[in-house]
């Protein structure tokens, strides 16, 4: 069974991110929408339990922002929201994956390149 889920996984999330470049190279320059594509991208080391807490929040932090279509303001849009959190390959490992070295360290960074605080 998890062979089976790997797959349709790996298949919804290799569509997300040209989803993405599609409606980013498709938004309107007149739409206020049309930068309204952030992404982060950075590293954290946590623990095992640390990356379940962590998990937790972010699902709390949708669920905050959750409402039901008859509570939706005007000017409201549905969002499409990803998260996609694993561990780097570790430095000892000879593996493939590996080869080229460690992951390095990246800044966690919002859309415009701005460095933002993990802690």
């Amino acid at each position: 069974m998890r062979l089976v889920m790997d797959e349709l996984n790996h298949h919804a999330y290799a569509a997300d991110p040209d989803l993405f470049e599609r409606l980013q190279r498709d938004a309107e320059d007149d739409d206020p929408w049309g930068d309204a594509f952030p992404c982060s991208r950075g590293t954290i080391r946590l623990t095992l339990p640390e990356l379940r807490d962590f998990f937790e929040e972010y699902i709390a932090l949708l669920n905050r922002y959750k409402r039901p279509e008859s509570a939706t303001p005007p000017g409201a849009r549905t969002l499409l929201t990803r998260f996609l959190a694993f561990p780097a390959c570790p430095a000892s490992s000879s593996g493939p994956a590996s080869s080229s070295g460690p992951i390095p360290s990246v800044p966690l960074s919002d859309s415009e390149g701005r460095e933002a605080d993990p802690s």
